[in-house]
């Protein structure tokens, strides 16, 4: 696998520090510049060709955010990854950066453990170059503007929820879905995005701006309503319970982590299928792994409708491949298609 031309942009001497010595350690990795803010970021830009830019969102003279809208225009293959503090406003500036275009981010370590956080960083910048650089080594397939694609099944019975499973491209991939679903959806929606718990809260918020639908932070304990997200935040797993005689309801659980992650796609998509069998669709989306491929399985094998985002629209396609090759994908199709689908099928 070819190694990765890196720009590093982040005014902290020490983070810069950290970063250069995790992607030292990597075989994708290559570092050819280095900035200490924002404007510096951009005229090394052309000078040194990246693969690869590493934006701090907060820096001095321009933020990350505003590099990658100064940037965008000539980034042409070049992926961005950003660079978050854990806070509120971090987490707010880094989902608009995502939906602008950056592939992902990362989190900069806590101090309270740094050795293991640090190691946790090189794992997790490791993996995102290794999907960058297969992303780039595969060729760009020509396709019909408008792809003639079978139409899903009608389910026998009416769907009584939709469950949706993200992780890498999941913010972008959610835009394009969840402001196209009617507010009036009879069904809820209850959906898993890897991401830390202040990345959630800000991205519920930030998609209940968008909706007609209803999107919510789930708490623990939440009756399931038609015509509302249920975003599991970070940290907590989150099923469906319920005794068969009122309305579901929501569990959040401090289980162990599946495949690395809590919350697990994985885990959601089981409560599903046992919980609602064939009165179910089951979406997976674009993601980094194989989180949520046996539990989508599992819905398929219980009756449900299942849908898988292709390989073309993904921006890692980890998770959707991996349910593809298990079986457990009824129909796959490209993200612009994916709302209609839902909607069609809920309603």
């Amino acid at each position: 696998m070819p190694q990765l031309r890196v720009l590093v942009a982040d005014d902290s001497l020490a983070f810069r520090a950290i970063l250069v010595d995790a992607l030292s350690k990597l075989p994708t990795a290559r570092i050819v510049a280095l900035a200490a803010n924002g404007q510096e970021a951009i005229d090394k830009f052309d000078a040194s060709s990246p693969d690869v830019v590493t934006l701090d969102v907060e820096m001095p003279v321009l933020d990350g955010f505003q590099v990658l809208e100064k940037l965008r225009p000539r980034l042409g293959q070049t992926a961005v990854i950003m660079v978050s503090g854990m806070n509120r406003q971090s987490a707010k500036t880094t989902l608009r950066a995502l939906e602008l275009g950056a592939f992902s981010f990362v989190a900069k370590p806590e101090e309270s453990s740094p050795e293991r956080n640090r190691e946790v960083l090189r794992q997790e910048l490791s993996a995102l170059f290794e999907a960058i650089a297969l992303k780039r080594s595969v060729p760009a397939v020509m396709s019909p503007a408008k792809p003639l694609l079978p139409t899903p099944r009608l389910p026998t019975t009416r769907p009584k929820v939709v469950g949706i499973g993200s992780s890498t491209g999941g913010p972008q991939a959610l835009a394009e879905i969840l402001p196209r679903l009617p507010g009036n959806l009879p069904v809820p929606v209850l959906l898993v995005q890897h991401m830390p718990p202040i990345f959630t809260a800000s991205l519920a918020e930030a998609m209940a701006a968008k909706c007609a639908l209803k999107v919510v932070h789930a708490e623990h304990g939440m009756t399931l309503r038609p015509g509302t997200v249920y975003l599991a935040p970070g940290g907590r797993h989150m099923r469906v319970a319920g005794d068969g005689v009122g309305p579901k309801h929501l569990e959040l659980t401090s289980d162990p982590p599946e495949h690395f992650c809590r919350p697990s796609v994985d885990y959601l998509f089981r409560s599903l299928a046992a919980n609602y069998r064939a009165n179910a669709v089951g979406v997976i989306l674009t993601g980094m792994g194989q989180d949520g491929a046996q539990g989508l399985l599992a819905m398929r094998q219980a009756g449900a409708i299942t849908v898988g985002q292709d390989q073309a629209t993904s921006t890692v396609y980890g998770m959707p491949r991996e349910a593809q090759q298990l079986g457990a994908v009824e129909n796959q199709l490209p993200l612009d298609r994916i709302a209609e689908c839902i909607a069609r099928l809920a309603g």
